[in-house]
């Protein structure tokens, strides 16, 4: 079981975890739970068995969120990838990172990287990691598991890097690296041992490429003019016959659910809407948010693991469900650390990861019950919580006793001759179990 925060210090529960804040017998360090008001302290402490009621589950999100704090090299997170061994590495402006499950490691420590700001980094299939610093030599970095090699990139390279990059992708040809970083208005690079430039002139059909994605040894490049194919036979643009006429400039592109098929399953921002292209065949999928249409710069998309679509950019995200288009905007209300998105990722179990200006934010879960006033809570806004023992908890209270009766709560105001002799309770189906000295004024409790 775990509780958490209301957006309106409302306490919830969620489905259990075992790796977050269970402290059986002490109280729980939950930041913002008290919305302001951490001094107003009820005087005595209650319980609540939570699992003797079915909660009515709501749309709240679980996040948790890294920083600095946390063991990030720089708040600002530029990009991430999840590797074949589950672990996920991240670029920032102070050098890369990787998570192993429990912790942040930061790379190149004892032996220091060349350079520190390799903020763009992408995994391949073998476990090879690839990361681009977008210094004065935009230098790229390939790591096989032990040692590093470093190559230079153009200098023209380094001038359209320099302060972003709207995509890198990596793929294994050959069982070789080969890495496509997006340039923005100066077309892409193609690294293959060596670096070779794409433009209009080389046949792209654009001239500003707005994002890349690798799939199986080929590359889909998204430009402002339609969408190309690059494989060891070099550009293909008649992949823009099976896509409208004005649904042609794009302004991102991801892997949908069904990547590893083949023709594989795109997703195409446009400029009202994100498109899908999956075996041949082009269909619209859900319209984009209004705030996001309406921004500039590279959309960046994902398919979470419940089927949504993720969709965000330098200021705004937002969950749309592709069968409704319905769309939800997420922002620090929502319990992320950053606005917008840098770079998205889907993780292997499903989850979300967002790289943001500010740190980074994982959605663990977002189905939670919100326990409120109306529920039985003697005021909506909870101060602390303590478990103290597995499904029972406790949390301030200064008014009734509100116990659970013909699947409703009714309030009990406590004579004085009445109060319970403990500050400690046990609650099960039948009755209510106390031992230790007596609350000031009462409890609560389910």
């Amino acid at each position: 079981m775990r509780l958490l925060p209301g957006r309106a210090g409302a306490l919830m529960q969620s489905p259990p975890r075992t790796d977050l804040w269970r402290q059986a017998g002490r109280p729980w360090s939950v930041p913002g739970i008290c919305r302001g008001r951490a001094a107003r302290l009820a005087a005595a402490l209650g319980v609540v068995a939570l699992g003797l009621v079915t909660p009515a589950w709501s749309g709240e999100y679980l996040v948790r969120s890294y920083t600095r704090a946390q063991g990030l090299p720089s708040a600002t997170v530029r990009s991430l990838d999840q590797c074949p061994d589950g672990q996920v590495w991240i670029g920032t402006p102070g050098g890369l990172a990787r998570h192993d499950g429990a912790s942040w490691k930061p790379i190149g420590s004892p032996d220091p990287l060349p350079w520190s700001d390799y903020m763009y980094v992408r995994c391949l299939a073998d476990g090879q990691v690839v990361a681009l610093a977008p210094h004065a030599r935009a230098t790229l970095a390939v790591f096989d598991g032990r040692t590093w090699t470093f190559h230079d990139g153009p200098e023209m390279l380094a001038w359209a890097v320099l302060y972003s990059v709207p995509g890198l992708a990596a793929t294994l040809v050959d069982g070789r690296p080969q890495v496509l970083v997006a340039a923005g208005a100066d077309g892409a690079y193609l690294w293959d041992g060596q670096w070779q430039h794409l433009d209009a002139a080389a046949g792209l059909p654009g001239h500003e490429v707005r994002g890349v994605v690798a799939v199986a040894g080929t590359f889909w490049i998204a430009t402002e003019g339609g969408l190309a194919r690059l494989d060891r036979n070099g550009l293909d643009t008649s992949v823009n016959l099976l896509i409208p006429p004005q649904a042609r400039e794009l302004r991102g592109i991801a892997l949908g659910p069904r990547a590893a098929t083949a023709p594989p399953d795109l997703w195409l921002a446009g400029v009202s809407r994100v498109d899908r292209l999956r075996g041949g065949v082009w269909s619209p999928l859900a319209p984009l948010p209004g705030p996001l249409a309406k921004q500039a710069g590279t959309i960046r998309l994902a398919a979470a693991g419940d089927g949504a679509m993720m969709a965000g950019a330098g200021l705004a995200l937002f969950r749309v469900e592709p069968m409704t288009g319905a769309s939800e905007r997420l922002d620090l209300l929502s319990g992320l650390v950053s606005l917008g998105a840098n770079d998205l990722l889907c993780d292997r179990e499903g989850l979300v990861w967002i790289a943001g200006d500010r740190g980074l934010s994982r959605l663990l879960s977002r189905r939670f019950a919100t326990y409120r006033s109306r529920h039985g809570l003697l005021e909506s806004e909870v101060s602390a919580v303590a478990e103290v023992s597995p499904g029972v908890v406790t949390t301030p209270a200064s008014r009734c006793w509100p116990a659970r009766g013909s699947g409703r709560f009714r309030s009990h105001r406590w004579r004085a001759s009445q109060r319970p002799a403990s500050a400690s309770w046990t609650l099960s189906p039948t009755g209510v179990a106390a031992s230790g000295s007596p609350p000031a004024t009462g409890a609560w409790g389910i």
